[in-house]
């Protein structure tokens, strides 16, 4: 995936696959306008999926980009033989595109029967797809069965259009793959959310508990289990609700319930505004307020919320409870790309946190609290297995990281192949508990010189002495290279204050207007500022247009409700897709005669527009390959007529192709 690369830089997708995925290009651009992401789509020549990921391959050279092979199991399962030498091309082919910086994903298309003999065939082939991207760094696998399911494909193949031009799937199946690829690649381009903050009444249950009407239906029930799950998977459940505590415990720990006060981290109950109780909940818990999901059923408290806690994605349930299952299943801002140990343990964890908050008010000075911590800090080279860990936290820490440089895995892995490059990990434990990994340093030693690419530590070991102890370490490290110097690149920004303001007990820094500058350190503490070039924050193209500058974040609320709500199914993003292509111009001349009318209807249905006209071609107004061998199919079984793709493109508009079908039906 892309990872530390330069916003200026144009996202680009390549899509390579052994059929035709043209079609599945078209949907990716739909997904792309939707999200509001500013993306190049790059589709490979036709079924060269080994030879593009090879030197001198469209795949091979995307390497600030991300990726894409679609494979098609039925195309390589001629025999157990083809099978296994196509796996091991692909493999091959794969690690070479690794060991070159080019990552991406591998998506792998379902079958179109269902028996068990077909599915037992999937499940092989996903688990050796599986095998092969998990022997190769940067590369995963992206499994479409459950697209399908999840989009309601009814008709996933399509025998005509694989026999016209390999096209082997159907729209709504192309649909479905789009969909899912650019769902699971947003999930890795935008920073993820750590909190879920739920109203109670008619949104953790129907009815209101203090009037007796409190019933946990079966769409509640799912909300319930939707949430335990997103808890497991490491997100914070709080609770921010205008009602009485007692009602809302009583409630909670009825047998009827499936979440109960222990899988909450803390909680405001009481009569304030929820946008007051979601600030007392940030600060009480260290977490900035952009990493909150606020989830309620009223209109009245979500616009509240989205008026004075901006930075909340704020969203509403559907008024119709029977909606609430498909809408949680279709909510993006819920995905997760990896589970890490820290990740399963953090409602513990800010329980803890929450300890420590109140011990803090309680003591006179910061010496005092600390001591009374007992805080242990073990800082120690990283593991491997703590690699996902690191790269999580360079994607969520924000207020103590000094460049805002994104890594996903293969990146950091790449980063510590290079000559001299260390990481450091740091982990804290103190009286209440355990607050598992959470610092990071990284750097690489080069004569007189250790430069520093990642200094960065979690909120919620911020202020503790913990970066002092990060520091300490980068000095000695210094002295021992013979006093080099210490350089720290920084970039300037709104939520990384207070990791400048640490830099600045040790020299003078410029305001943040300054943007990008680099602090160099002695192994003595003597400090100085240079300035450098506009950095590089490191953010992805993708995640900086999917925020927008200075857009606000209803913008982003719109844009995920507006895809839980109406793109939930593959027949929902085709109709929406062809809604959003250009509309041909009111004065063009109109259709005449039987054949030109009944493609100018024929067009129009496929292309989603009013009307046609006689001189408007097919593919200047979206149309795909795939909708092209369809209407063709449409054609033959209305008239009889066997036009081919060749006969359409060769004929683009309405009148030119009436004019072939007249002449080829004049020849049957």
């Amino acid at each position: 995936m892309t990872s530390a690369a330069s916003q200026s830089a144009a996202l680009r997708l390549c899509l390579a696959g052994n059929f035709t995925v043209d079609p599945m290009a078209e949907f990716l651009r739909f997904w792309l306008q939707t999200l509001g992401i500013q993306a190049e789509v790059e589709v490979a020549p036709y079924n060269q999926v080994v030879q593009q990921l090879l030197p001198g391959g469209v795949l091979h050279q995307n390497t600030q980009g991300t990726n894409l092979v679609a494979i098609r199991a039925e195309a390589w399962r001629e025999n157990d033989t083809t099978w296994q030498r196509s796996l091991s091309d692909l493999r091959s082919a794969l690690q070479t595109a690794a060991d070159h910086g080019c990552t991406g994903v591998v998506l792998l298309f379902p079958a179109g029967r269902k028996d068990a003999t077909a599915q037992a065939t999937h499940e092989a082939t996903a688990a050796a797809l599986q095998a092969v991207c998990d022997g190769v760094t940067g590369w995963k696998l992206l499994n479409l069965a459950e697209a399908a399911d999840r989009y309601q494909v009814a008709t996933i193949e399509d025998d005509f259009t694989r026999k016209l031009g390999d096209i082997p799937y159907t729209e709504a199946m192309f649909a479905a793959a789009a969909a899912a690829c650019l769902r699971w690649l947003r999930s890795g381009w935008v920073k993820p959310r750590k909190v879920i903050v739920l109203d109670c009444d008619n949104t953790l249950w129907q009815g209101v508990y203090a009037e007796g009407t409190m019933q946990i239906t079966t769409p509640f029930r799912a909300l319930q289990e939707f949430m335990l799950r997103q808890m497991e998977a490491g997100m914070l459940l709080l609770l921010a609700s205008k009602n009485n505590e007692d009602d809302v415990m009583s409630a909670l720990a009825s047998e009827s319930c499936v979440l109960k006060p222990e899988h909450f981290a803390a909680w405001q109950i009481n009569w304030q505004a929820k946008s007051a109780n979601l600030k007392l909940l940030s600060e009480d818990l260290g977490l900035a307020l952009n990493s909150f999901i606020f989830l309620d059923d009223s209109a009245y408290e979500c616009t509240e919320v989205r008026l004075n806690c901006p930075e909340v994605l704020t969203l509403q349930l559907p008024k119709d409870p029977e909606e609430i299952p498909a809408f949680l299943e279709h909510l993006w801002a819920f995905d997760h790309r990896e589970v890490t140990d820290e990740d399963l343990s953090r409602t513990s964890m800010y329980r803890a946190e929450h300890q420590r908050s109140q011990l803090s008010r309680s003591t006179l000075s910061l010496d005092e609290f600390l001591e009374t911590l007992q805080l242990e800090i073990d800082l120690h080279q990283a593991t491997d297995d703590e690699l996902p860990r690191i790269a999580q936290l360079t994607q969520r820490t924000t207020q103590f990281n000094l460049t805002n440089t994104l890594l996903d895995e293969a990146a950091l892995r790449e980063q510590l192949r290079q000559p001299g490059t260390v990481c450091w990990t740091v982990r804290v434990r103190d009286v209440f508990g355990d607050y598992g990994l959470v610092g990071v340093v990284l750097f690489r030693q080069q004569p007189a010189t250790l430069h520093v690419q990642q200094f960065l530590l979690s909120c919620r070991a911020l202020g503790r002495r913990v970066e002092d102890a990060m520091l300490a370490a980068l000095q000695r490290q210094a002295r021992e290279m013979g006093d080099a110097a210490i350089r720290i690149p920084v970039v300037a920004t709104a939520r990384n204050k207070p990791a400048r303001e640490f830099l600045a007990r040790f020299g003078k820094l410029p305001d943040e207007s300054a943007g990008a500058f680099e602090f160099v350190l002695s192994a003595a503490g003597e400090a100085e500022v240079r300035a450098t070039e506009a950095a590089n924050s490191g953010e992805s193209p993708a995640a900086a247009s999917n925020r927008g500058a200075g857009a606000p974040r209803m913008q982003e609320d719109a844009v995920l409700l507006r895809i839980a709500h109406e793109l939930r199914t593959a027949a929902s993003v085709v109709a929406a897709s062809r809604a959003a292509r250009p509309q041909p111009g009111a004065a063009a001349p109109q259709p005449q005669g039987e054949w030109e009318e009944f493609l100018a209807e024929l067009w129009a249905e496929y292309l989603g527009l009013a009307q046609v006209g006689a001189e408007d071609s097919f593919l200047q107004h979206g149309g795909t390959s795939l909708q092209m061998a369809q209407m063709l199919g449409r054609i033959h079984a209305t008239f009889g007529v066997a036009l081919t793709l060749t006969d359409a493109y060769a004929a683009p508009t309405v009148r030119a192709l009436a004019a072939r079908l007249a002449e080829q039906r004049q020849a049957v």
